[in-house]
């Protein structure tokens, strides 16, 4: 003989905080530059502002990014170089 037993448990859990208020927001630049002999660069700046968040406050950031492109054999053939920062 197999006998089931379900049991559920209701839980409740109450939180509070301080009313917090921030103005916050982002801005993205991405810019393309195009040099002679076939050599092209991407530029990428990212900034996040300070923002608040269910677990608390998250600081602002700031990223980086940079890419060069080289072709040669009329775009047959295509070299990359990437940089990140964080």
């Amino acid at each position: 003989m197999l006998l089931r037993l379900k049991i559920n448990i209701l839980v409740t859990h109450t939180f509070s905080a301080d009313k917090q208020e921030i103005y916050s927001g982002n801005i993205k630049l991405n810019n393309s530059f195009h040099f002679p002999k076939s050599i092209d660069a991407q530029l990428t700046a990212i900034y996040l502002a300070p923002d608040i968040i269910p677990q608390g406050k998250i600081k602002s950031r700031f990223a980086l990014d940079l890419g060069l492109k080289k072709q040669y054999r009329k775009g047959k053939e295509n070299y990359f170089l990437m940089q990140q920062t964080c």
